[in-house]
């Protein structure tokens, strides 16, 4: 449903390149830099999540149609990372996970300006909008076990190496994402755009945080290449408690739905070519 709706949303795309009646097609470039953060298996207490944010950037150029559509294509760099150490949740605290990932993703959405928008202009020059489209991106989950990172979609730590047992197969670290989402914009002149924008990026896959179903046994998991660190990355429990949590099927994660990320951040764009529709009168 929801693919089907980006589809139907990113047809309109051809019809609104001929442009409205008089409409100055302009193109924009422009960067932008905030934060990155995440929603997922890990749920640390909402006053410490602003501990977690941490900072994203990128590049895009917009095509404004006409006063009301635009498409804007991106490429755009992030990191994310969470903690159970900033948990309430008692059990989480115990489970003890963590991880850092890196998103590196190229999206391209449909935007809709709320309110009349032409660069330039005194009378439409500000306007709310809100977005829509289709991405990809390339993410790598990683953990930090005494004092060094370890890369953890290889080491299969939910027993992703045994599926006639567990039914897991290797997650993708390529990945499609849904970004959607709004913002505002200001034309500070004909050339010069300033911009505030909120993106959640919603995904097909739960393993952002290398969390989603449950545990595997670590005396399977130890046996096999790296197990050592295998098994200790993936019941980390007994580092706070004395007797470890990670019994073979109990949950580690919630599988029934998967993880997101979030992009926020101002932006500053610069037009200087524009592409006139034959209709001078407006």
């Amino acid at each position: 449903m929801r693919t089907t709706f980006i589809i139907g949303l990113l047809a309109l795309v051809p019809r609104l390149s001929h442009g409205q009646q008089g409409f100055t097609n302009k193109v924009e470039f422009g960067i932008w830099g905030g934060t990155a953060s995440y929603v997922g298996d890990i749920r640390p207490a909402y006053k410490e999540q602003i501990k977690l944010v941490r900072p994203a950037f990128g590049v895009y150029n917009r095509l404004n149609f006409d006063r009301r559509w635009a498409i804007r294509t991106s490429l755009n760099y992030g990191t994310i990372t969470s903690s159970d150490h900033y948990s309430t949740n008692v059990y989480e605290q115990m489970r003890n996970l963590s991880f850092t990932n890196t998103i590196m993703e190229a999206a391209t959405q449909l935007e809709f300006n709320f309110k009349k928008y032409v660069m330039g202009s005194s009378r439409y020059d500000f306007t709310p909008y809100t977005f829509l489209g289709i991405g990809i991106f390339l993410h790598n989950p990683k953990a930090e076990l005494d004092g060094k990172w370890y890369d953890l979609q290889p080491l299969g730590t939910e027993g992703q190496f045994y599926p006639s047992e567990t039914g897991l197969t290797q997650y993708k670290l390529f990945q499609v994402a849904v970004p959607m989402g709004g913002g505002f914009k200001w034309s500070v002149n004909k050339h010069l755009t300033l911009g505030f924008e909120v993106g959640y990026r919603a995904t097909y896959t739960d393993y952002l945080d290398d969390i989603s179903g449950e545990y595997y046994s670590t005396e399977v998991l130890a046996t096999g290449p790296n197990g050592a660190i295998v098994a200790a990355l993936a019941d980390r429990s007994s580092e706070v408690v004395s007797i470890p949590i990670g019994e073979e099927g109990r949950q580690r994660g919630d599988s029934r739905s998967t993880d997101a990320y979030v992009f926020t951040g101002i932006s500053i764009s610069y037009t200087f070519r524009r592409f006139v529709c034959p209709w001078p009168q407006f």
